[in-house]
């Protein structure tokens, strides 16, 4: 008696295979959109702080260097902590830097901020020290706190981005 040995072949994957194979795509395509999700919010957080700095260093720089370059300050800001402060330039003009909370950091009618960020603890932002006799020149403390304003790219809540500034700046053209 031949009997023929019948092979036969599967051509297919069992239902076991096929779930598996499913659960590790599901895996791995979860753990890729994490990564790109955490990726994303990471660069948003990143652009948000670089305005916020870009903004805060060019207000402080511009103030730095007229405050320095200044003849003189208004002596009723002396010694007392103010969301103004007015200087006499060497041309004989005065300009006057103000501070409004939740607002911009401006001089005269320009502002020195954009609009996409806001200033805060700006009820003492200037503070000028006048030595008593009148040796030494003024010098005027600056402290006030830049933060984003609401954007389209706003990251999660908990996560504003904000920075503080603060300098202390001599006159060098005093009277």
């Amino acid at each position: 008696m031949n009997t023929k040995k019948r092979i036969i072949y599967h051509s297919g994957f069992t239902l076991v295979e096929l779930l598996i194979v499913v659960t590790l795509i599901g895996f791995i395509g979860t753990i890729t959109s994490q990564i790109f999700i955490i990726n994303l919010r990471s660069q948003v957080k990143s652009e948000l702080l670089k305005e916020v700095k870009q903004n805060g260093d060019y207000a402080l720089s511009a103030m730095e260097m007229m405050i320095r370059n200044a003849v003189n300050i208004s002596s009723l800001q002396c010694n007392i902590p103010s969301d103004e402060l007015t200087i006499t330039n060497q041309d004989g003009f005065t300009t006057t830097f103000s501070c409004t909370n939740g607002s911009k950091i401006a001089s005269n009618t320009s502002s020195l901020t954009s609009n996409k960020v806001v200033v805060y603890n700006c009820s003492n932002a200037f503070r000028v020290v006048c030595p008593t006799p009148p040796l030494y020149p003024k010098y005027v403390f600056i402290n006030y706190i830049i933060q984003q304003t609401g954007t389209d790219l706003t990251p999660t809540p908990g996560s504003i981005t904000s920075l503080e500034y603060q300098s202390t700046i001599s006159l060098r053209n005093y009277e």
